[in-house]
């Protein structure tokens, strides 16, 4: 099972889009997803077409009883999507719980312990967090083994990619999550008829191509794709014919690959000696260290 997030310290690059997409194409594979919104603003649940009461149970309730050592159970909370993929609601109250954890013993933690509760029973966990570098992404970088992230074309800031990058080598510095790696970088929001798109995609492989991997097939920017929130659906409930719809199911399967290949180098490494010599490998073609995966 993977727990991966769609990351971004700045906001409008369809982080959460992306996430319910990937998602409901990872259902697609026969894959069994939950959905996590760790964003006080609900974008990814109202995306989803929820509509919360006073009785939800959100991702907020879950936390408090992880901090008064309540006992856990693994299916409160989850709701399930007509497109057949699982999710926890956020809501508002979520905001002013920062300041509850500030004080808590291992209050980086605190996402992470319902998340090993819950990520066995699924393929695939995805958290959507919201776009800012503070103690509850602190959390869902502490939750995730792998991260997505996706950079707008349209509005390419390499500072700012840049401070992101620095953020996550002072967590791995602290030692707050040692099997952290990014999966890539996802140009989103792509505009492939204008000059301008392309020449900040070229920038990115020119800055980026070298050190990370960037998934081969953009998201476009279209109507069609920023219609499915205000739908409740995904992009393969909206249209499943589209461009996009496409695209998605390719990143699925990137990412199911990846996954794959990640495992088996880490096989590799963990295999048996034999008279105390480590038996000799090849690398298969295309493995996840030659499409420049950096492990932060």
């Amino acid at each position: 099972m993977s727990v991966i997030s769609v990351m971004s310290n700045k906001g409008g690059v369809g982080k959460t889009t992306i996430s319910i997409n990937l998602a409901a194409a990872l259902v697609r594979q026969d894959k069994k997803v939950l959905l996590v919104d760790f964003d006080p603003q609900a974008s990814l649940t109202t995306g989803l077409g929820f509509v919360r009461d006073e009785n939800t149970v959100t991702i907020k309730h879950v936390l408090e009883k992880v901090i008064n050592g309540e006992k856990l159970n693994p299916k409160e909370g989850i709701q399930q999507h007509s497109e057949g993929m699982y999710f926890m609601p956020s809501c508002i109250d979520l905001q002013g719980y920062e300041t509850s954890l500030i004080n808590e013993y291992g209050r980086e933690n605190v996402l992470k312990t319902h998340i090993d509760c819950v990520k066995d029973d699924y393929d695939y966990t995805i958290i959507d967090g919201q776009p800012s570098l503070n103690l509850l992404i602190i959390n869902v970088l502490t939750a995730v083994d792998r991260i997505i992230i996706p950079i707008q074309t349209q509005e390419y800031s390499v500072t700012g990619l840049r401070v992101y990058f620095d953020f996550l080598e002072m967590l791995n510095r602290r030692g707050l999550n040692q099997r952290l790696v990014i999966d890539g970088l996802l140009p989103s929001m792509v505009n492939e008829r204008t000059k301008e798109s392309k020449a900040q995609l070229a920038e990115i492989y020119k800055d980026y191509g070298d050190s990370h991997r960037i998934f081969f097939n953009s998201i476009p920017h279209t109507v069609k794709l920023q219609e499915t929130s205000s739908h409740g659906v995904s992009i393969f409930k909206h249209d499943s014919k589209s461009r996009a719809a496409q695209v998605f199911e390719i990143l699925a399967k990137e990412v199911i690959n990846i996954g794959r290949e990640r495992s088996e180098d880490r096989n590799r490494i963990e295999q048996p000696t034999r008279s105390g010599k480590k038996l000799k490998t090849r690398r298969a073609k295309g493995s996840a260290d030659k499409q420049a995966a950096h492990t932060v």
